[in-house]
C-alpha cells in the first residue's frame, strides 16, 4: 500500500506540473444572460450549432455557439422548459409572458452547464464572463489597497466565494461553505488587456448567490472576505472547475451598486427611468465585457498556462 500511495503522489505530482505547460487549444466561455451571450458572439463570430448536430442534442437544452474551427465555444444556459410548461392559475397572462424571458441564472444551472461542457467538449480553460453588481458601501472604511468597482467597468476575478452557503456544522463549516475558489493567475493577460482596451481590468474578489437582494449577514461575509463583485454563478462555476481540475478564468462586468447605503425609494424618481437606466447599463456593459473576453482569447488561445 506505501509504494503504491508513493507512485500515486508521484503521478498527482506530474500531473501539477502538467497543467502548467499544457497548451491551450479549446476555450469554453459559459455565460448566463442572452445579452451577456449574444455580445460575446458577436465579438468573437461564433455562430449556433445546428439543432441537429450530434454536440447541439447532447448539450441540449444548453445552447452551444462555436467558432469555424471549434476551437472556441459560448455555453449559453438558455430558457426555463420546466417554466415554460408551468400553469398559473393567478395570472396566467403574466406567466405567458413570462415563457419567453426566464432564462436559467443561478447556481443550479451554471453547474449543470459547466459539469456537461467540461464532460463533452474537455476544453483547456474555462472562461465565465457575465454581468454582475457593485459592493462598496461595506467597504467604505477599509484601506486604500482594496477595489471598489464601479458601473460599466470590467474586472478579473481573483477568489470566488459563495455568501448564501451556511452550514454550521463540521466538515462543511471547515471552508468548504464559503468556497474561496482561486482563479487562474493572469498577470501578462492582464498587462495585454490593459495595454490595448479602452479602460483597464483590476483584480477583484468575486461572491455567488442565488438572490438579487442580500441579508445582513451576507453584508458580513461581503466585508469579511473582501468580496466587492456580487453574481449568481461564478463560485459554482468554480467548484466544477476544481471538481475537474479545469482552470477558470472570471471576467465580469458591473451593472450597478448593490449595496447602496440610501435604499428608500424616491416618490420623485420614476421607476420605468430607474429600469430603462438599468437596461442600458446592462447592455453597455455587456459590450465592454464581450469586448474584453474577445482580446482574453485572442491571448490565450495557442499559448501555454505557464505563459497568461
Amino acid at each position: 500500500m506505501d509504494s503504491l500511495r508513493q507512485i500515486d503522489l508521484i503521478i498527482d505530482s506530474l500531473l501539477e506540473k502538467t497543467t502548467n505547460i499544457t497548451m491551450i487549444k479549446r476555450i469554453a466561455i459559459l455565460v448566463a444572460m442572452e445579452e451577456e451571450c449574444a455580445a460575446i458572439n458577436k465579438a468573437l463570430d461564433l455562430v449556433q450549432l445546428p439543432k441537429d448536430s450530434v454536440l447541439a442534442k447532447a448539450l441540449f437544452p444548453i445552447i452551444v455557439h462555436s467558432n469555424k474551427k471549434e476551437t472556441v465555444f459560448s455555453i449559453w444556459n438558455g430558457v426555463s422548459s420546466a417554466w415554460q410548461s408551468a400553469k398559473h392559475e393567478d395570472d396566467h397572462k403574466e406567466a405567458k409572458d413570462l415563457k419567453i424571458k426566464l432564462q436559467r441564472v443561478g447556481t443550479q444551472a451554471a453547474a449543470i452547464s459547466c459539469w456537461e461542457c467540461i464532460k463533452r467538449l474537455d476544453p483547456d480553460v474555462i472562461v465565465n464572463s457575465g454581468t454582475c453588481g457593485g459592493i462598496t458601501s461595506v467597504h467604505k472604511h477599509a484601506d486604500k489597497t482594496q477595489v471598489l468597482p464601479q458601473v460599466k467597468q470590467v474586472y478579473f476575478g481573483d477568489k470566488v466565494y459563495y455568501h448564501d452557503r451556511r452550514i454550521p456544522l463540521p466538515p462543511w463549516n471547515k471552508g468548504w461553505d464559503v468556497g474561496a475558489y482561486q482563479c487562474l493567475a493572469t498577470p501578462k493577460l492582464i498587462q495585454y488587456i490593459n495595454a490595448k482596451a479602452s479602460q483597464g481590468v483590476q483584480l477583484a474578489h468575486i461572491t455567488t448567490g442565488n438572490a438579487f437582494d442580500h441579508t445582513l449577514q451576507e453584508l458580513e461575509a461581503w466585508k469579511k472576505y473582501k468580496t466587492v463583485l456580487k453574481e449568481m454563478e461564478c463560485a459554482a462555476i468554480a467548484e466544477v472547475c476544481a471538481e475537474f481540475k479545469k482552470p477558470l478564468i472570471a471576467i465580469k462586468g458591473v451593472t450597478d451598486i448593490v449595496d447602496k447605503e440610501d435604499t428608500a425609494p424616491d416618490p420623485l424618481v420614476n421607476q420605468a427611468e430607474i429600469n430603462a437606466q438599468f437596461i442600458t447599463n446592462l447592455l453597455h456593459t455587456c459590450q465592454n465585457t464581450a469586448n474584453v473576453t474577445k482580446l482574453t482569447v485572442d491571448f490565450v488561445l495557442n499559448k501555454q498556462i505557464s505563459d497568461l
